[in-house]
């Protein structure tokens, strides 16, 4: 998921500095909250704002699950010096991809545009489109997909799976054509890698009826072999797809979210029994690896998401402001703090001791903190 970001003006940097200064001192329990903001990487070390990243159009960044390094999609330059010529183009952007180091800041490329790319709109455009990334469990690698977008072919082009090696400071393609029921023409899809593999997921609309939804879910080993498939058919769009953990067993959680109801609906995919789905007896719950005993956000009562931070339960969000649950929640490293997201109007706000504030006042995108993992917090 993407979303169309801008430059800070100075009016929003000064209000970004006030409210961080609002929040009560604090010590960023060691490690920064990072939260994407206007096209830009920022961090929130319990004072202040500081800004990491200077392009302006910059995506969400994806913490490691070490905690060590965020990665994150970055369209190309030239299609951003195209859009100023020519006003862009339809759909998605042409990114690229870079690992920055949250310790000192260094940040490395390590995907980009072919050497021959076209962003002019027309006959001749030829570029990249890459997902959000995503980290193994051993934050050793990251993955992506990407379509290898070319206007003389237009859809027909090829969806990939990428994995790029951070020691070896290579990537390779791991299953080269992903099959057209895994993934639309001219689009990618984001990946989730877990302790059971890859895992793909696409949600399409049945004609001719535009309420009903198929979605399609494939799991792929690290080296491209095929783990699991399936196919079924839902009432409703999918909402969310990530791991989930439930009394020591790997799962994919399933969200298929209803509009008219407002409820989402879980449910559990083995891709050791991918024979099925099953309900989740629960609700989802993400925790802190470092502090599990800690601070935690989890659904509650009529699709509403609540947190224990400070000991009692207190409401943080409703599902209409969720769009992205992974980007949208992030908890402290000791536990003892968490931030979270409102996409309406992008307010980051962090609460500790049953206390809160808005450390960011519009705009944001996605906030990242401390390593976090999801497991279903049962009833």
């Amino acid at each position: 998921m993407r979303f169309s970001l801008k430059f800070l003006t100075l009016s929003a940097l000064a209000l970004l500095i006030i409210a961080s200064a609002a929040f009560p001192a604090r010590a960023a329990a060691s490690a920064p909250l990072l939260i994407g903001l206007k096209g830009d990487i920022w961090a929130w070390d319990g004072q202040a704002l500081q800004k990491r990243t200077n392009y302006g159009n910059n995506f969400a960044p994806i913490l490691s699950p070490d905690g060590t390094h965020i990665a994150y999609g970055s369209t190309a330059q030239g299609a951003v010096d195209n859009r100023k010529l020519e006003g862009g183009h339809s759909g998605a952007d042409p990114t690229n991809i870079y690992v920055l180091t949250v310790a000192n800041n260094n940040a490395i490329r390590i995907a980009e545009q072919p050497a021959d790319a076209v962003y002019r709109i027309g006959e001749k455009a030829k570029f990249t489109l890459r997902s959000t990334p995503s980290w193994s469990p051993d934050s050793k690698a990251v993955a992506w997909t990407q379509f290898l977008y070319n206007s003389s072919v237009g859809s027909a082009g090829t969806m990939q799976l990428v994995v790029y090696d951070l020691a070896t400071q290579k990537s390779r393609v791991i299953v080269d054509d992903i099959p057209q029921a895994a993934g639309e023409g001219g689009s990618t899809l984001d990946p989730s890698w877990g302790a059971g593999g890859i895992a793909i997921v696409n949600s399409l609309t049945v004609n001719p009826s535009p309420t009903d939804f198929a979605t399609d879910l494939t799991v792929y080993a690290p080296d491209g072999t095929l783990i699991a498939h399936k196919g079924f058919k839902v009432d409703q769009s999918t909402a969310q797809t990530f791991w989930i953990n439930d009394s020591g067993k790997n799962y994919i959680a399933h969200g298929a979210y209803d509009n008219a109801s407002g409820i989402t609906k879980w449910s559990l995919f083995d891709p050791a029994n991918p024979a099925s789905l099953i309900d989740m007896n629960g609700v989802p719950e993400l925790y802190s690896v470092s502090a599990p005993n800690g601070a935690t956000i989890y659904e509650g009562a009529q699709d509403s998401w609540f947190s224990n931070v400070g000991g009692l339960p207190s409401k943080v969000a409703d599902a209409k402001s969720v769009y992205y649950l992974t980007s949208a929640f992030a908890i402290s490293p000791d536990g003892q703090q968490i931030a979270y997201v409102n996409y309406e109007p992008g307010t980051v706000t962090v609460a500790a001791n049953g206390k809160s504030s808005i450390v960011a006042p519009d705009s944001a995108t996605a906030v990242v903190w401390g390593a976090t993992a999801w497991r279903v917090r049962h009833q």
